[in-house]
């Protein structure tokens, strides 16, 4: 066995470990989200060149019959790869795709929420939930929740918007680790200002884009973690170029081969 390294993901915060080797491409175990790698090129891209989850070796590239191969059992990838110079960048990009298919995330200091290749954010509109896999004819004016339960940082979650005059406004997410009786629903809000402190949060905060509070709705009987966008900010595409592109893009460079291009 080599060298164990830990690492803190520069997404998310997670702290994990995991084997150093000569070539490698490492994804966070909590967000799902690429963290680093260590990849040598001679006259091609130096293989093998493990895929990490964290700790967990999931899959390889290597080099046969002629060109490179990506095997990735875990998410049923088995591709073949070109022979440029961008080979592991591929890799890693049709892995990060899978995982954003499979896995959701979310990162409460930049309010922004992503399942399945959708992600919501401040100045995210209903024309463009209109497109998405999740529209079903809701009605923009009042809260709806989608179908499914979402797993996301390595919880399940309920999911719930609210629109106002067409842009989002609020993302609900509700926790649902623990069978909790109606009875006892007060106890969830227990649990969600725990998964906010994993964050460094506290249960109501602030920042430039809204805030993020663990609520329970005594009318309703239900706990939330709600994100609230400032919708009378009207410049919500520069605040979104501003304070999106230098954290999550750069921490999520495969995202730069999908929609969400400026």
């Amino acid at each position: 066995m080599g060298k164990i390294i830990e690492r803190k993901c520069g997404y998310c915060g997670e702290i994990y470990k995991f084997e150093l080797t000569a070539n490698y491409i490492t994804f966070c175990p909590r967000c799902k989200k690429y963290d680093i790698s260590e990849c040598e090129y001679g006259y091609g891209a130096i293989v093998p060149c493990n895929i990490n989850i964290g700790g967990d070796v999931v899959g390889e590239i290597n080099f046969d019959d002629g060109c490179y191969k990506l095997s990735v059992p875990l998410l049923d990838i088995n591709e073949r790869l070109s022979n440029g110079e961008d080979t592991l960048h591929e890799a890693m990009c049709i892995v990060s795709n899978k995982l954003d298919m499979i896995y959701g995330s979310v990162n409460f200091k930049n309010g922004i929420l992503i399942l399945c290749n959708e992600m919501f954010y401040d100045g995210y509109t209903f024309d463009l939930f209109e497109k998405s896999s999740f529209y079903n004819y809701q009605y923009p004016g009042r809260y709806f929740t989608i179908d499914g339960i979402h797993s996301i940082n390595n919880h399940h979650y309920k999911v719930s918007f609210l629109f106002s005059e067409g842009i989002l406004h609020i993302i609900s997410l509700c926790c649902t680790d623990e069978n909790i009786s109606f009875e006892n629903e007060i106890k969830r809000k227990s649990i969600h200002d725990s998964i906010l402190l994993e964050y460094g949060l506290t249960d109501d905060e602030q920042f430039e884009w809204g805030s993020v509070k663990s609520v329970y709705n005594s009318k309703a009987n239900v706990c939330s973690i709600n994100i609230m966008y400032n919708i009378e900010n009207n410049n919500k595409v520069e605040l979104l170029k501003k304070n999106i592109k230098s954290s999550f893009f750069q921490a999520h460079p495969g995202f730069s081969k999908y929609k969400y291009l400026w």
